[in-house]
């Protein structure tokens, strides 16, 4: 048997209240009840998108109580593919929740949510739909003295300690839903790639190729940096945090936690870069973000095909850690380019 949660709500507030205070206690608690949370609206600007609701519950129920978003790709919710909770203090309040977008016009739902311990109640659906413009600021090449010179900033960024966006690997446009089911070069899954793929055991059918760095159209720093730029290789990253090439000092850069790179090389001592610890992108979560810095190399990691070289960075207990390694080629990184 299902239980409807709103009326077991109301059988505590109406012990709550007591039972001699009649019908009219009921009725304005279970209005109470369905007041509790309103999905206000959703509000894009480029790839910022604002989610805002509203709460408003002053019964004895308001104890302990949290709100937030759900995030959809159907208006019936049957799959959540996000969930932002938001803390909040006050018994009537608007909340608002700003999350990076995506470029690719695909449409999504959203609904306002309130919790406690007893039951969830959801505001309306509201539907929205994300841009398709995407014309990112190009950053200036710096000369470390080694065999590439690096950006000055990430692709989408407009400074060197803005995070910028989030890329699969292999695309070109920020995404929202970071999953293998809204992959480009697959079928859904992990073990049905179409592209980049040398071992038939991941591929779609059995599906190989012999491709183990990107071709320039799946380049985000080619396509739309244009000219030179492209994605580093693994080695590249190496090369940059080899400290025989450069010290690396994790700093805080305008409030942005990262690293700054400095080169040692005889005629460039000076000339440095700064790594923001931008965090990476699962389904609709942003992860890590202050803690680690997560950037794409465009080199597949041949042993599991499913997955492609990364770059990470991040201090723990005052020692510093910068290396490269494996990560699903469907999180979402952040790209630092580089050019001859």
């Amino acid at each position: 048997m299902r239980i409807n949660p709103r009326c077991c709500l109301l059988m505590l507030i109406t012990g709550l209240l007591g039972c001699d205070k009649g019908n009219e206690d009921i009725m304005n608690a279970e209005q109470e009840t369905m007041d509790a949370v309103e999905t206000l609206g959703v509000k894009i600007e480029g790839l910022s998108i604002t989610f805002e609701g509203k709460y408003s519950l002053s019964s004895p129920m308001a104890q302990d109580f949290s709100v937030g978003f759900e995030i959809s790709e159907t208006d019936g919710f049957e799959t959540v593919i996000g969930r932002m909770p938001l803390q909040n203090a006050n018994r009537q309040n608007e909340f608002a929740y700003v999350s990076t977008g995506s470029t690719r016009g695909e449409t999504y739902y959203v609904r306002a949510y309130m919790q406690n311990q007893f039951a969830v109640f959801y505001g309306s659906v509201k539907s929205f739909k994300t841009t398709t413009e995407y014309n990112p600021t190009v950053g200036e090449a710096v000369d470390l003295g080694l065999s590439v010179k690096w950006a000055s900033f990430n692709v989408g960024a407009q400074k060197p300690e803005d995070y910028g966006d989030y890329f699969t690997w292999g695309e070109t446009l920020p995404g929202f839903n970071y999953s293998w089911s809204k992959y480009k070069y697959c079928k859904g899954s992990a073990t049905t790639l179409t592209k980049y793929c040398v071992r038939s055991y991941y591929g779609y059918n059995g599906y190989t190729d012999t491709k183990t760095i990107l071709d320039p159209e799946d380049d985000v720093s080619h396509v739309k940096w244009g000219g030179k730029w492209r994605m580093p290789t693994k080695e590249e990253f190496d090369e940059l945090s080899n400290s025989v090439n450069c010290n690396w000092t994790w700093t805080t850069r305008n409030g942005v936690n990262g690293y700054l790179v400095t080169s040692k090389k005889s005629g460039h001592e000076g000339a440095s870069i700064f790594l923001p610890a931008a965090g990476f992108r699962r389904f609709t979560d942003l992860n890590t973000i202050g803690g680690i810095g997560y950037y794409w190399s465009y080199s597949l990691f041949e042993g599991n095909p499913y997955l492609a070289w990364v770059f990470s960075c991040y201090n723990l207990s005052y020692s510093d850690h910068y290396f490269t390694q494996d990560f699903e080629r469907v999180f979402g990184c952040t790209v630092r380019p580089v050019c001859p």
